[in-house]
């Protein structure tokens, strides 16, 4: 793997990859127990699951030995195996889905996040207060109103966890504009029953890995 590579996994079958408690190192057991929430303990084992599957089997290790902790200053999470650092990962799910994105350069700024169809809302009233005037106008006028929300969405969603910058700093700002001050792509994925984007470095090479 080299070090500028970046791997996308995304999957809708969370639940394949609950993780048990006591698969969890002491580190991660008490991130565990500080959820407040059944709802939010599940998603937790399911996407450290995911995440230790994918990172096993590309560096050839055993899912037992990965330990995941969450880094606060990268805001994201960091791999290590037995005792030495392996991969940045970022994290998002959403309903049954999970997406990561993980390289081992700290330099590669990664964003990425994945938003479930199935819920309604009033989609023009939260433009309105959260997109620029060019994408309202875009949302307003698609053929599928959900769908165009949360490709805007989570772009700036992806894009704030990428740059560090407090999402409602994005708020009412041209995400694309944005992303070329910045000098990272977003890539935007549409699912069955969902949309993801990730945003990375527009130099870095990325590789899919699994969409399931």
């Amino acid at each position: 793997m080299e070090n500028d590579e970046i791997f996308l996994a995304i999957t809708s079958a969370a639940k394949q990859y609950l993780l048990l408690p006591e698969q969890l190192s002491k580190r991660e057991l008490a991130t565990y127990k500080h959820k407040k929430s059944t709802k939010a303990q599940q998603q937790f084992l399911a996407s450290r699951g995911f995440i230790k599957y994918h990172l096993a089997k590309h560096f050839s290790k055993t899912t037992n030995d990965i330990e995941l902790v969450f880094d606060y200053e990268n805001k994201l999470i960091k791999a290590i195996h037995s005792g030495c650092f392996l991969a940045w990962v970022s994290l998002s799910h959403s309903g049954t889905h999970i997406a990561i994105a993980y390289s081992r350069s700290i330099s590669a700024r990664l964003g990425i996040d994945i938003e479930c169809l199935a819920r309604e809302r009033d989609f023009l009233a939260l433009a309105e207060i959260s997109f620029s005037t060019n994408e309202q106008r875009q949302v307003a006028g698609a053929d599928n109103l959900k769908c165009a929300f949360y490709s805007y969405w989570t772009v700036k969603e992806a894009l704030a966890k990428a740059t560090k910058t407090p999402l409602t700093q994005l708020f009412l700002k041209d995400s694309h504009e944005f992303l070329l001050r910045q000098g990272v792509s977003a890539l935007t994925i549409k699912l069955k029953n969902a949309i993801c984007t990730l945003i990375y470095p527009a130099n870095k090479k990325l590789t899919f890995e699994s969409i399931s």
